[in-house]
């Protein structure tokens, strides 16, 4: 499968003043608010590629410069993805579901682009942030918290993955299929360098009961009823320690649930397997109620409709089967 390119082979922009990094800001990332102490002698360039739902950039701020994402906004494009910062001079700030962390030359750390964040550059910063999708990470939402706003570990396969990704800004001659096996390869080695981290990161008291949670939910997926309430009584806890251990996770259990339905129906929209299931179908074993709130939701979390996502997948596999 070959990604879709839809930003420009190079995407650069000199921005000579705070006032017009704003104005790029705005059109680009409206959910972002960006405050500067010094106007002055403020410049910064930007140099970036979209490539289908991941995006590279790299850019330089001459001036200290802060960017917040202070509440959740619906259906803007950074929802569903997460973002690797690779931090190549200068230094930054990094806080975000109450840690904080602080980077210096050559250190890397991610964030959850779909919660509020707040970022604190110090002059003369340079990074790469690579947007990648949730399902980079499997069960992204269990472990967010023993990632997010943390150094990851200094392993070989992560920096071999970010330079991989970053010779994408940098040679235009790169055919979509070269492209698509650069991203996929870089996509594999941070997945591998985070699981990994993850093996050596101490769990939180309530990580067991979060996971307890997590398969609770699939298993009752198809329950119209399952319920923040249906899953504090099968948990023996309270509902508020329930919402206490999804708001350290980012999410409200409600919300929580709506999310693994809308990954599991989506992934059962892109199996050849089960063409002959109808959408509405799918959607009601899947716990959804009707079809017109099931396709709200869906194109507001994935941006596209559950038709649009069905027929591009089997279009893919047809593709593919032919190729073969």
């Amino acid at each position: 499968m070959l990604i879709e390119l839809y930003s420009p082979p190079e995407s650069r922009h000199e921005l000579s003043s705070f006032d017009e990094c704003r104005a790029f800001a705005a059109t680009h990332f409206p959910w972002l608010q960006l405050h500067v102490d010094r106007r002055r002698d403020f410049r910064a360039n930007i140099n970036h590629r979209t490539f289908g739902s991941r995006r590279l950039t790299t850019a330089y701020y001459t001036q200290e410069c802060r960017m917040h994402y202070e509440r959740p906004i619906r259906n803007h494009t950074e929802n569903g993805h997460l973002k690797i910062v690779w931090l190549h001079a200068g230094g930054m700030h990094l806080s975000q579901g109450g840690r904080q962390c602080v980077l210096s030359s050559g250190q890397v750390t991610l964030y959850d682009a779909g919660f509020p964040y707040s970022l604190h550059l110090a002059p003369e910063t340079c990074l790469t942030v690579l947007t990648l999708p949730y399902d980079t990470i499997p069960d992204w939402h269990l472990h967010a918290a023993r990632l997010c706003a943390r150094p990851m570990a200094n392993l070989p396969c992560t920096r071999t993955a970010l330079v991989a990704a970053r010779t994408l800004l940098h040679d235009a001659q790169l055919s979509l299929a070269d492209a698509d096996t650069i991203l996929q390869s870089a996509q594999w080695l941070l997945q591998h360098s985070l699981l990994q981290q993850l093996q050596g990161s101490p769990q939180s008291a309530l990580e067991p009961k979060l996971a307890q949670a997590h398969t609770f939910i699939r298993q009752h997926l198809s329950n119209p009823a399952l319920s923040p309430a249906t899953l504090a009584s099968a948990l023996h806890i309270s509902r508020r320690t329930l919402y206490a251990l999804f708001q350290h996770h980012f999410l409200t259990p409600a919300q929580y649930i709506r999310w693994i339905r809308l990954v599991s129906v989506r992934q059962a929209l892109a199996q050849p397997v089960l063409s002959h299931k109808s959408i509405l179908t799918l959607a009601l074993e899947h716990g959804f109620n009707d079809a017109a709130s099931f396709s709200r939701m869906f194109k507001q979390a994935f941006g596209v409709s559950p038709h649009q996502w069905r027929h591009r997948n089997l279009q893919e596999t047809v593709c593919d089967t032919g190729t073969q």
